[in-house]
């Protein structure tokens, strides 16, 4: 019986030959190839997922771009399931369309709808081109082609060809050399098979709607082949007389018993031109018998299940069933401590061990948050939000081959889930509230019901601490994108500092966007081209920030502290921009630099002229009997709570305490917000909260389903920090690019998403208004409003205390005195 998990597809053909007078189109072609996909991926017939299945039927691409399209396909099944060379996978290719010879009998070519003269040969899809691909490319996979096209038996011809056999001899030497490696994984995979009742059989069959002498012919006009309908329904209807799965030679001899009858009808045909040990593929029970007995799960849905108990029944269970292919050659991980190690104590290849931390891809199967300590509240609380994602990503592929004609796109949301020195528990809370918002933005498109509502695959990315493996991840989502399509394009980015700057410029280069949550680092917008942000800049906080102190009445004074790390980019840029505005404003500004939690003061770089005070402690103490305004340009996690434990060491101070929009990390945290009460503050923030009332739209629409999802954010602690509303329209922007280019019938892919995103205009988020129209900075939404928030006793107060920018629908409007010209200055200087 076949696997789903390990079952890919391919339909090819074409229902017209715009470009060939001699070869007449029709509906029937059309019409057999969907009833085909139909049984690929119904519930009653092979069961796959929709990226499991590559459509190219009527494409206009070139045959050298089918076998393109081919080949990255297999390659990117195969590194899914980790298997180098195809072991294990079924792989079925069918062609519906016209089969012709060319160059007097020596070519033997399937006809694609953009082949045309005087090159008919090179615009076609040869078959022993077909045969080399798929040969070459998955050697030890089990291939079933069907061919619905005239003289269809010559194919087997092709299939034991002399490029075939040249191919398979490279192949059969490159595994000859692998074969001491994994022999024992071969063996121990064998047993499981066995044990689950079918074989990993490989080689080649064919099915062949006529013979190398006979034309194919169709069941009426605009109907169907006449070998298709014959074959639809046989696989629908089933072998009453045998019970279990059927084999291709069972499902040949049942549609030539139906066809009997029909006058003239060419006989099908089973060839198997390559077996294995002797195996013929063709007698290998693989098709669903829907008059037969239900069929037993299979065995990955209960590999599946094993991997939702623990870490440790991952590394019992499916390691011993399973060999995994590296870049480096076979490995079987079953018995292997060393891959273990490093591969976070699994057998998943997109995660890998960096020291302590566990670095990679997930689809929320697997836990990558990694906080400083254990708590499981805390825990419970990531592991909702994962689990969430996991089963919302089933549900959409679901979706999707219920609805193949929605697109369907694969987001990455890229942070740093380990966290920094320092930290408490919940230290994780800002990132788990940005996944939070990507699972509201995921389950509003599953609930859509237009008929083109995108559907969203979430992968989730763990870069490690500050990002520092951000730049390899990004390598390898750019490797999985060469071979999956459907990813378009990262989100998240919680960090601004020189690591984020190389993952975008990694991803830039690879043609991927990224569409940043809370990075608000003045030049990556001006560097990088595909770039794009939904927060407002450094430059229109600092603005903000030094209105509202001067405002306040309190004395012309402000202190500027900033992290002395040169790699730091965000704290630096905030340190400039604040100088700048608090100079506009009339501030005498003093600027001083501290070192970060887990730095030693010999690698700080403060800005010539700036004192280097000591660590965050230090900063916060200098503010002891003084008055004025105390501007922290820092991390949120862990320096700014350590700067409240040194304000408060002298008993309070009388400066006004003001945090940039980091400070929303610290925030979100309530153990960490709770531990100085005695100390108010204010912060910054790039999410308006909801109000008690608020006013219907799309903040309210969003809180709601928020907590209808995760019911514990309505938790009197919540921060009201606004991670989860930025993530949230974030993945909205892909939405309107991918809802816009389905639209105008475009093909959806980064690249055109890049360039979408751009030209989107105007449209209302829950985090504000986002205009994209700047001619100057087109990656950066314009007037996006940035609030002031105010901490007293630990309680985030949910009043606004003021905004600059644009926020309709409120009953406030801006303050007066915010600068027009916040988005401009201090200008961009040269790269």
């Amino acid at each position: 019986m076949h696997d789903p998990d390990k079952t890919v597809a391919i339909i090819c053909g074409a229902s017209q030959w715009p470009h060939l007078n001699r070869f007449a189109g029709d509906a029937a072609f059309r019409n057999t190839a969907k009833g085909v996909e139909q049984y690929l991926a119904g519930r009653a017939g092979m069961g796959l997922a929709a990226s499991n299945i590559l459509n190219l039927f009527d494409s206009t691409i070139s045959a050298v771009e089918h076998f393109d399209r081919i080949r990255a396909f297999l390659l990117g099944h195969m590194d899914r399931l980790h298997s180098r060379d195809g072991r294990g996978m079924l792989v079925l290719v069918a062609y519906i369309g016209h089969g012709a010879f060319f160059e007097g009998q020596r070519f033997y070519c399937l006809l694609l709808r953009e082949t045309h003269e005087p090159a008919p040969v090179e615009s076609s899809m040869r078959v022993t081109v077909l045969a080399h691909t798929l040969r070459s490319t998955a050697p030890r996979s089990a291939r079933i082609v069907i061919l619905d096209s005239c003289f269809a038996g010559h194919a087997a011809n092709d299939f034991q060809g002399a490029v075939e056999e040249v191919a398979a001899a490279k192949v059969d030497e490159i595994v000859e050399q692998e074969a001491r490696l994994d022999r024992r994984a071969r063996e121990s995979a064998g047993q499981i098979e066995r044990i689950l009742g079918y074989d990993s059989a490989s080689g080649v069959a064919l099915l062949c709607a006529s013979s190398s002498r006979d034309p194919a012919r169709l069941a009426g006009k605009g109907s169907f082949t006449l070998f298709g309908r014959a074959l639809i329904d046989v696989l629908e209807v089933g072998d009453r007389h045998r019970p279990g799965p059927m084999s291709l030679r069972q499902i040949c001899g049942l549609i030539a018993a139906r066809l009997e009858s029909i006058r003239d009808a060419p006989a099908p045909q089973v060839h198997s031109p390559e077996q294995d040990g002797g195996r013929d593929l063709a007698d290998a029970p693989l098709f669903p018998n829907p008059a037969g007995p239900p069929r037993p799960l299979p065995g990955v849905e209960r590999r599946r299940r094993q991997r939702q108990l623990t870490r440790a029944a991952v590394a019992v269970a499916v390691l011993a069933a399973v060999g995994i292919s590296t870049g480096g050659g076979a490995r079987f991980a079953g018995h292997d401590p060393g891959y273990l190690r490093g591969h976070c104590g699994t057998e998943i290849t997109t995660l890998i061990s960096v020291g302590a931390e566990c670095i990679g891809l997930t689809d929320g199967s697997f836990d990558l948050f990694q906080p400083v300590d254990r708590d499981e509240a805390v825990e419970n609380r990531i592991r909702s939000v994962e689990n969430t994602i996991a089963a919302q990503n089933r549900l959409a592929e679901q979706r999707h081959r219920e609805h193949p004609d929605r697109p369907y796109v694969t987001l990455v949301d890229l942070e740093a889930l380990t966290a920094p020195e320092g930290g408490t528990a919940a230290g994780l809370t800002a990132e788990r509230e940005s996944l939070e918002g990507l699972a509201v933005a995921q389950n509003l498109q599953l609930d859509a019901e237009e008929a083109g509502a995108p559907l969203i695959r979430v992968l989730i990315g763990n870069a490690g601490r500050d990002m520092q493996s951000g730049p390899r991840l990004a390598a390898q989502i750019a490797d999985s994108a060469r071979k999956d399509p459907s990813i378009v394009g990262v989100i998240g980015l919680n960090l601004s500092n020189q690591a984020t700057k190389n993952t975008v410029a990694v991803l830039n280069d690879a043609r991927i966007p990224t569409v940043a949550t809370t990075l608000s680092f003045d030049y990556l917008a001006d560097w990088i081209p595909l770039f794009v942000q939904v927060a407002p800049q450094d430059r229109s906080e600092a603005a903000t920030a030094a209105g509202f102190a001067a405002q306040l009445g309190t004395s012309k004074r402000v202190r500027i502290y900033y992290s002395g790390d040169p790699n730091d980019l965000y704290s630096a840029n905030l340190r400039d921009d604040a100088a700048y505005w608090f100079e506009k404003f009339g501030f005498t500004v003093q600027t001083t630099a501290f070192t970060p939690a887990g730095q030693g003061t010999d690698a700080q770089q403060p800005r010539p002229g700036d004192r280097l005070i000591g660590d965050a402690a230090a900063a916060g103490a200098d503010n002891c009997s003084i008055d004025g305004i105390a501007f922290f340009a820092a991390r949120g996690v862990p320096d700014f709570g350590t700067f409240l434990d040194g304000v408060a060491s002298c008993g309070g101070t009388d400066a006004t305490v003001i945090g940039g929009d980091d400070v929303t990390r610290h925030v979100a945290d309530p153990a960490a917000r709770y531990r100085t009460p005695s100390v108010p503050y204010y912060f910054m923030s790039f999410t308006p909260v909801p109000e008690t009332d608020p006013e219907p739209g799309p903040a309210r629409d969003f809180h709601a389903r928020l907590n209808t999802l995760f019911p514990f954010e309505k938790d009197g602690q919540r921060s009201l920090d606004g991670h989860a509303a930025l993530t949230f329209d974030a993945t909205q922007v892909y939405v309107a690019a991918v809802t816009q280019l389905h639209r105008n019938g475009r093909e959806i892919s980064a690249a055109a998403l890049s360039r979408q995103i751009t030209k989107l205009g105007s449209f209302q988020g829950v985090t504000g208004t986002f205009d994209y129209g700047d001619a100057n900075r087109p990656n950066v939404p314009r007037h996006k409003p940035v609030t002031v928030m105010r901490v007293r006793h630990g309680d985030v107060d949910p009043e606004i205390q003021a905004y600059c920018g644009e926020l309709p629908g409120r009953r406030r409007s801006p303050e007066p005195w915010c600068p027009p010209d916040a988005d401009e200055n201090p200008p961009t200087p040269p790269r």
